[in-house]
């Protein structure tokens, strides 16, 4: 390996870390005041890096606000397909998604409170909220699927988003407790989609 090879690779390196330590700090930054309220001097003091060195990384706030919304720490909770694995039933599925969104929102819930409030001025936090909205409604589908040969009806999928929104989940829990809403979640779902699965007034009979 030539010294010219090495030294590129070592600088790419250092490169790269530095650009992830200056990620890190913002993202940690914007969970405690907000976007719009951190500036690339704290970000700098954060990253222990010079306010130059995050602009040549980040030359406009929407770029800084692109990689953050991008970051996923290592400690945020898993919360995918790999969910239900196991979980043949609707009840059991339901539970499951209840618990990895309740697990998913207390850990997310600086980010998701700031993002809804500067989503309006903020276009990168509104495309993260709205991927956040459409990947929790998969999982939904994902849930419901087998009781309703995985074509669950649109009314159901609308009201039970609407009861798993972080909205709702952040109310319930503040006034009941984190553990209290899951439970009331879990159960809440459950009525609907016994409501759902009732034959309908009309409906062919067997």
């Amino acid at each position: 390996m030539s010294p010219r090879h090495y030294d590129r690779s070592l600088r790419d390196r250092n490169r790269e870390e530095t650009r992830r330590k200056i990620v890190e700090a913002a993202f940690r930054l914007h969970g405690r005041h907000g976007g719009l309220a951190t500036t690339y001097p704290m970000i700098a003091r954060a990253a222990d890096v010079s306010v130059p060195t995050v602009y040549n990384h980040f030359p406009t706030r929407d770029d800084l606000f692109a990689a953050c919304t991008r970051h996923v720490p290592r400690e945020a909770p898993a919360l995918g397909p790999e969910i239900f694995e196991g979980l043949d039933g609707v009840e059991e599925r339901l539970e499951a998604l209840v618990r990895a969104l309740a697990r998913g929102y207390g850990f997310w819930a600086p980010w998701i409170r700031w993002g809804s409030a500067e989503a309006a001025v903020v276009p990168e936090f509104r495309r993260f909220l709205e991927e956040w909205r459409r990947g929790r409604e998969a999982l939904l589908r994902a849930a419901l699927g087998p009781g309703f040969g995985r074509r669950p009806p649109a009314d159901l999928v609308d009201l039970a988003g609407v009861l798993l929104d972080f909205a709702s989940w952040d109310r319930l829990a503040a006034r009941r407790g984190p553990r209290r809403a899951e439970t009331l979640l879990v159960e809440s779902l459950l009525v609907l989609v016994h409501h759902h699965a009732r034959p309908r007034k009309g409906d062919s009979q067997p």
